[in-house]
């Protein structure tokens, strides 16, 4: 499975646009997340796999890195090759200085 470290992801979001996916909770958003992302709570992940591109690399995070790790490495099981998990999550991200966004779901939707 490609990993990447929060603090690799913090430098790659500093100069380019890297396509994210959360696949936390809806309640777990409440606490925060990355700009720019596609949420697909990792329920759902299985049912909306379409909207995932498989032509250009994919950062997947959840709260530690242990659910995207897990959808990850089943979404390799049918087809995707180019999905990367971001080691220790947006917990991690956050202490290494990544930059959070809090407030309404709506303003991210």
């Amino acid at each position: 499975m490609k990993t990447i470290s929060a603090q690799e992801l913090k430098n790659l979001k500093e100069n380019e646009s890297p396509f994210l996916v959360d696949v936390r909770t809806g309640p777990e958003r409440l606490e925060g997340r990355l700009e720019d992302h596609l949420w697909i709570s990792m329920d759902e992940i299985m049912d909306r796999a379409g909207e995932i591109p498989k032509d250009q690399p994919v950062y997947v995070y959840c709260r530690s890195g242990n659910r995207s790790g897990q959808v990850v490495a089943h979404l390799a099981t049918q087809g995707f090759e180019n999905l990367i998990n971001v080691a220790g999550g947006i917990i991690e991200y956050e202490q290494v200085g990544g930059i959070i966004v809090r407030g309404s779901l709506e303003d991210s939707e």
